[in-house]
């Protein structure tokens, strides 16, 4: 695992971290953030939503226990409704 990086080196514990999401980096400001806060923060319903995290599926009812820190991979598919 990566350390973690400040965005200021003065006294703030303000963090940055990378996380690579469907294969591309996005940056947030937490040090780690769960599965639930994640997927609230991208906006995506839960419903009809899968998550893996590091190629292991993290079950629904586990997100909101299931940490991702900075270098995590994750894999969220969402299913579309129509024809």
């Amino acid at each position: 695992r990566r350390a973690r990086r400040p965005f200021c080196s003065h006294s703030l514990n303000i963090y940055a971290m990378i996380l690579f999401i469907n294969d591309k980096p996005r940056t947030f400001d937490a040090e780690t953030l769960t599965v639930a806060e994640l997927v609230e923060l991208l906006n995506i319903g839960a419903n009809g939503t899968a998550v893996a995290v590091n190629g292991r599926l993290a079950t629904h009812c586990a997100w909101p226990e299931t940490e991702v820190k900075d270098g995590d991979r994750l894999t969220i598919i969402s299913a579309a409704y129509g024809g």
